[in-house]
């Protein structure tokens, strides 16, 4: 074991320990029980993931029309909110699903914990498969290559590919860990009380406190203390500066002469790779989406006086027009929260992240705000926003927090940071250092070089990486949810209230048009990174 190798297990079993400590010695019996329910939640979301993730990437690393499907589809699930996830498997495995009304049961198959671990890992997997994707792209063949003079492609996989994947499968274990633990969407629909959830309840029954069995004070303050909520943020927090850290040494340029060099070298496609592939596709996108569709197509007709179910592209025609008659004000007030969050996320990420680049003292800091905030539930980042604006006396301040969407604009930059600004920082680290060199000898100051180098040289990629930033702002729900103004509302707040209900026709039209708008920019902003990444090399 190296030197290298031998301090990163020494910090993770450090960092191990610590948390324990804290959660075990500086946690009261009810925080306990809580970070248990989320450590459990996010555990068992991981167990699914990474399997599936370790699945797409073998067949990915194949280049075929199947691979190359599978990797599109994956790219543009990774930013499809969780609300959409829910519904779409709502839609038939749900209370009033397609699927669990057909017999005499009426009994809904996806409930409680099942349905939780389900969704998350499931929504979860194509993420950890593009950090591992990126990983073995970044690494080096020679030994791969090797092994292919002397055994078959399958067996060099799991015997040599598998074992350089052991740190990417730590990685994509812990950002399972690390999302589930700060959504509220699965949470809430399945009530599962993790801290996220906790947050939320506490906050908002605090507020409204009605209901058929309303909370006592005392559940109040225990659910609104932030004293455990915090020790367990810090926890998480340790784990994804590591994360981040790990991923930074693997990949510190997402476009680099390696990763160029590498995406030539490629695994034969095989039967059970195809046959794999063509299974994965269909389970993470053709069956969610075919579910949405069945369920919006479904009507009642009367045939001798009885009412028939039928489906029909009729009623999928009159859902999908009832979905812009009813809920238009709620899709102009999401583009105009995720426009301008999207606005700020740019300027910024671009800001901080060309200073991280240019400087290691900033990189530092640039590394903490994101280990920080990724650890952060989204609801405690709701709440944090209410308290200061709250708390700051200034008039100017309480009509930005009363009458416009700056709270929210706020909460969602804060809560969507994180992965915007690691994919700003591999674009801008992408350009030139021949270019910046020579302009800082000719005496261009740090903003030149940014505006009229790093800037313009990566134009289409920062388009690409607006639209990323655009559409995470467009499905954020965790801590926006909490900082809403009266008199807005959401498509991702209308959502979380119709899917309490269970996913009618009405609601699967409306998920549906959600989930095709979001993943179509999540491609287009993705083709274009990707384009920008080949034009530079």
């Amino acid at each position: 074991m190296g030197a290298r190798a031998k301090f990163t297990t020494t910090l993770v079993l450090t960092a191990s320990g610590l948390s324990v400590c804290v959660l075990w010695f500086g946690v009261d019996p009810h925080g306990q029980q809580v970070a248990l329910r989320t450590l459990g939640l996010g555990v068992g979301a991981g167990l699914i993931s990474v399997p599936i993730g370790i699945l797409i990437t073998w067949v990915c690393r194949s280049r075929s029309l199947i691979s190359e499907v599978l990797l599109i589809t994956c790219t543009g699930l990774v930013f499809v909110p969780l609300f959409l996830q829910v519904s779409a498997w709502d839609s038939a495995f749900g209370k009033l699903g397609w699927f669990s009304t057909q017999g005499a049961s009426l009994q809904p198959m996806l409930t409680g914990w099942a349905a939780a671990v389900w969704i998350h890992g499931l929504a979860a997997a194509p993420q950890v498969a593009l950090i591992m994707l990126v990983g073995v792209m970044m690494g080096s063949r020679s030994s791969e290559e090797q092994a292919m003079l002397d055994a078959s492609p399958s067996v060099v996989f799991w015997n040599v590919t598998a074992r350089k994947l052991a740190p990417l499968v730590i990685i994509g274990f812990v950002w399972t860990l690390v999302v589930t633990a700060r959504e509220i969407a699965v949470t809430d629909i399945f009530q599962i009380g993790t801290l996220a959830e906790q947050i939320y309840l506490g906050y908002s029954l605090g507020q409204f406190n009605t209901g058929l069995s309303p909370w006592s004070a005392e559940d109040i303050v225990r659910a609104e203390s932030t004293r455990w909520q915090l020790s367990v943020a810090l926890i998480f927090w340790v784990v994804v500066v590591f994360t981040i850290a790990c991923f930074s040494y693997l990949s510190p340029h997402f476009y680099s002469d390696k990763w160029t060099k590498n995406q030539k070298s490629f695994s034969p496609m095989t039967l059970p790779k195809r046959c794999v592939g063509i299974l994965l596709w269909c389970g993470i996108s053709v069956v969610p989406l075919g579910n949405l569709l069945v369920r919006a197509s479904f009507g009642v007709q009367r045939l001798d006086g009885e009412p028939v179910p039928e489906y029909s592209l009729s009623q999928l025609g009159h859902a999908l027009q009832r979905v812009f008659d009813e809920y238009s004000l709620e899709m102009q007030w999401s583009l105009a929260i995720a426009s301008v969050s999207a606005v700020v996320l740019m300027v910024v990420a671009i800001g901080f992240g060309w200073l991280a680049i240019e400087s290691p003292k900033w990189r530092i800091a640039f590394v903490l705000s994101v280990g920080m905030l990724a650890a952060i539930p989204g609801p405690l980042l709701g709440v944090g926003v209410v308290t200061v604006c709250s708390s700051v006396e200034y008039d100017w301040l309480a009509y930005l927090y009363d009458r416009t969407i700056f709270p929210t604009v706020l909460a969602t930059t804060l809560f969507c940071w994180p992965l915007i600004a690691l994919i700003t920082y591999c674009v801008m680290g992408s350009t030139a250092k021949d270019a910046l060199e020579h302009a800082k000898v000719e005496g261009a100051g740090g903003l030149t070089r940014l505006i009229r180098i790093a800037v313009m040289q990566n134009g289409l990629a920062i388009t690409g990486c607006f639209l990323v930033a655009f559409v995470l702002s467009f499905g954020e729900l965790s801590a926006s949810q909490m900082v809403l103004p009266a008199g807005i509302d959401t498509i991702p707040r209308r959502m979380l209230g119709l899917l309490h209900s269970g996913v009618n026709e009405l609601t699967a039209a409306f998920s549906l048009v959600n989930f095709l708008l979001v993943f179509t920019l999540a491609i287009v902003s993705w083709g274009l990174i990707r384009r920008a990444g080949r034009s530079a090399a």
